[in-house]
């Protein structure tokens, strides 16, 4: 005899639900639920985004153009977006500069308002420079990694196996990583391993090469330039990761500049104070300007040339707009009605 006898009389009752159906329908509804959530969720927030910036877009245009204008969602909305991109940017980008000027001991200039975390730009260059370096392959690392699943997918093992932007690149970075991490430490034998990875990726990479580079010996020659051009790159664009710290030299010099400038009139007088002011906030203003220009170009060409050139490559089709040839005459058909 049952204990609960309300539970009996739902489980025997005419017309009631089986258990076990509504315990499946849990068990499945459940993850189905969260699943629609957690989609729905981030698709309501981007909505509501578009709407409050088509709402802002619009309020900025009706205030610059008049509200006696016709409205114009379209540039409303590209203003909107523009506007919310940027104020998203904004505490991202000062956050981030935030924490470099505390790794750096700089605040807007050597004013000795921060403590410094990691290095100071002018007082150790070299640290400087072999930490954007530094910071540069562990980007290649990440590029070559992307570029061998790429090739992997584009022409299978093969092509990402002997592909110098694959697997047979990924050896000779490295083997250049592996042999700097041996003149740190002083091991022998992590040389020996360096050699071998190097021999491995070169062997590979020839390879690879000389298949795309036709028979006989115009094949050969250029299969082997385009090795030692394989290898000459891989070091360069190492290296040229040190701009990024060079930036940062150049920005603590003009700083320095500034402030020492700022020091210089704050002792001289009302008008010398007013005058430091200025040049504290003219003078940063410019810094911080030029800097962003320079670095931001810069940043970007280390980003297409570098590491993009490992990730993608030439595949794909062009892109054809489509277009009614000029000799094809359209016929109007009469209107019947």
């Amino acid at each position: 005899m049952p204990l609960n006898t309300s539970e009996a009389r739902w489980r025997n009752s005419p017309g009631s639900t089986d258990r076990s159906i509504l315990v499946s329908v849990t068990v499945v509804g459940a993850p189905i639920g969260l699943g629609a959530l957690f989609v729905l969720l981030p698709a309501l927030a981007f909505l509501g985004w578009i709407v409050a910036a088509i709402w802002l877009g619009d309020w900025i245009v009706v205030r610059l153009r008049g509200a006696s204008e016709p409205g114009q969602p379209y540039l409303a909305a590209v203003v909107g977006v523009i506007v919310l991109a940027f104020a998203g940017l904004v505490p991202f980008v000062s956050a981030i500069a935030t924490l470099f000027g505390f790794g750096y001991g700089e605040c807007f200039g050597p004013t000795g308002l921060v403590p410094t975390w990691w290095v100071a730009p002018l007082a150790d260059p070299v640290r400087l420079l072999v930490g954007g370096i530094a910071f540069g392959a562990l980007l290649l690392a990440g590029a070559y990694v992307l570029g061998s699943v790429n090739r992997r997918r584009e022409g299978g093992w093969g092509l990402a196996l002997y592909a110098a932007s694959g697997v047979a690149g990924s050896l000779l970075f490295l083997a250049f990583a592996v042999a700097a991490a041996g003149w740190l430490l002083g091991l022998a034998w992590v040389w020996w391993l360096a050699a071998a990875l190097g021999v491995t990726g070169l062997v590979l990479a020839y390879a690879g090469l000389r298949a795309g580079a036709g028979p006989g010996a115009a094949g050969t020659v250029q299969a082997a330039i385009e090795l030692f051009d394989t290898v000459v790159r891989l070091g360069t664009n190492v290296v040229s990761f040190a701009r990024l710290a060079a930036f940062g030299l150049t920005h603590a010099v003009l700083g320095a500049i500034v402030w020492s400038a700022t020091v210089s009139l704050w002792r001289n007088g009302f008008l010398a104070v007013v005058a430091a002011v200025a040049v504290f906030v003219l003078g940063n203003a410019l810094a911080f300007g030029l800097e962003a220009l320079v670095a931001g170009v810069q940043a970007l060409r280390l980003t297409y040339y570098e590491l993009f050139s490992r990730v993608f490559a030439l595949e794909g089709r062009p892109f054809r707009p489509w277009y009614v040839p000029p000799d094809v005459a359209l016929e109007e058909e009469p209107c019947t009605t």
